[in-house]
């Protein structure tokens, strides 16, 4: 896959916390070029992000939120489809955080998440596809099929990716959770109180922040937490 250097990103609003700012130092700190996708300008973005035009992707009039839910999450799983498609190369979340540098050789990258009935699924968080591939094509058109008032969470997201993978044959490039997902989405309160060496090994790649269990938590992402803690640590292994 060219380019595999650089990371690409969306964000809707014009303000970040310190997890975004956390993100995106992260991966610029393991010598990847960050290409972060807005619509319009953000204050106090980590020096060295490259601030990229979203509407040149998809219209500013296209973007919408979960009918129930203060939730952009729906338009970000279109928005991603549709970036992919044209440009190819990868993608991630916000909540995302590097521990070392992405050097991928394979076609394809997708990340996969553990369930609760111990089954695994792909997650569209991180994802690594070639220019016009087929399966963010399928994607792409699949979800842009949906009525957004009727979308539920992680229709177009997981679930759909993961019925892709499966339908075009890729399973052989979906990697285990432990390389991007290594903390489970039900255990989100380890990140603010548990430490890095308590739950991470060598096998990870990046961590999985899971912003939407925050929010559903009531987790702060603007505050500072024990400064032993695992968000913590993170922070100061990439200090502003």
């Amino acid at each position: 896959m060219n380019n595999n250097s650089i990371i690409q990103f969306l964000w809707v609003g014009n303000e970040i916390s310190r997890m975004e700012k956390l993100c995106l130092r992260s991966f610029m700190k393991n010598s990847h070029i960050v290409h972060l996708y807005s619509y319009e300008y953000i204050d106090d973005i980590p020096e060295g992000v490259i601030l990229m035009d979203a509407s040149e992707i998809i219209p500013a009039s296209k973007i919408f939120k979960y009918k129930n839910s203060d939730s952009y999450a729906g338009f970000a799983n279109l928005f991603r489809y549709k970036l992919l498609l044209e440009k190819g190369g990868f993608w991630s979340d916000l909540d995302i955080i590097c521990l070392k540098p992405l050097l991928v050789d394979e076609k394809y990258v997708f990340a996969s998440e553990r369930l609760h009935n111990n089954n695994v699924q792909v997650n569209n968080c991180f994802i690594g596809v070639p220019k016009n591939s087929e399966i963010m094509r399928y994607c792409y058109t699949s979800a842009l099929k949906k009525k957004s008032e009727d979308l539920h969470w992680g229709e177009t997201g997981p679930k759909l990716l993961t019925e892709a993978v499966i339908k075009f044959g890729l399973d052989e490039y979906v990697v285990d959770p432990d390389v991007i997902c290594p903390i489970d989405f039900w255990n989100c309160q380890y990140f603010v109180s548990k430490s890095l060496k308590e739950v991470i090994n060598e096998d990870s790649y990046t961590i999985h922040l899971w912003n939407e269990m925050w929010r559903r938590n009531s987790m702060d992402k603007f505050i500072e937490y024990s400064h032993n803690c695992l968000y913590e640590e993170l922070q100061n292994m990439y200090p502003v």
